[in-house]
């Protein structure tokens, strides 16, 4: 019992610290897309996105299942942070973003899955996991009619993410 006891704490172990990994470098790659976006096209996008909270679309219809912020790992009584949501949804449904913008990342992204990546201007981003193709590609204008990509088969959730002037916020604030 104790060595099957201390192999799942090591393997949940494990698996925090590569989503703890993975948490951080998702916000190292929006911190250099948004430099590198404000040297080149931020251009068209520099006005201050009119948005106000509770009054995004959701980009699927569901329930969060996956809370914005602080949680405890009890198994291995310590802590770790969730920039964003998870919201639970059929698989092959389709996920549309919340504001029009400009695709600057479309593609594979550690534990995350596919990951599509909206720069709307005036600093704010929103980043969508564990999607299916076909993916909107980099470049693409994103608007909220156009699914950026789908839930993908086996994950029957979408991981939803707001980013203004590289800080998190909580997505759940801002959806209608």
């Amino acid at each position: 019992a104790f060595e099957e006891t201390s192999r799942r704490a090591g393997e949940a172990e494990a698996r925090m610290r590569a989503l703890e990994e993975s948490r951080k470098a998702l916000a190292n790659l929006v911190r250099d897309l948004e430099k590198r976006e404000s040297k080149t096209t931020q251009a068209a996008f520099k006005a201050e996105p009119a948005v106000r909270p509770k009054t995004l679309p959701w980009p699927v219809q569901g329930r969060v299942v996956s809370s914005f912020g602080k949680k405890r790992v009890e198994e291995l009584g310590t802590w770790t942070i969730h920039n964003g949501v998870e919201i639970a949804a059929a698989a092959g449904t389709q996920v549309r973003p919340v504001l029009a913008g400009e695709v600057i990342y479309s593609g594979p992204f550690r534990s995350y899955g596919n990951v599509v990546i909206v720069n709307h201007g005036g600093g704010l981003y929103s980043i969508y996991g564990h999607l299916a193709g076909p993916l909107q590609p980099k470049g693409a204008r994103a608007r909220p009619e156009v699914a950026l990509g789908v839930i993908a088969p086996g994950e029957g959730r979408v991981y939803l993410e707001l980013r203004q002037a590289g800080r998190a916020l909580d997505p759940v604030k801002w959806l209608k």
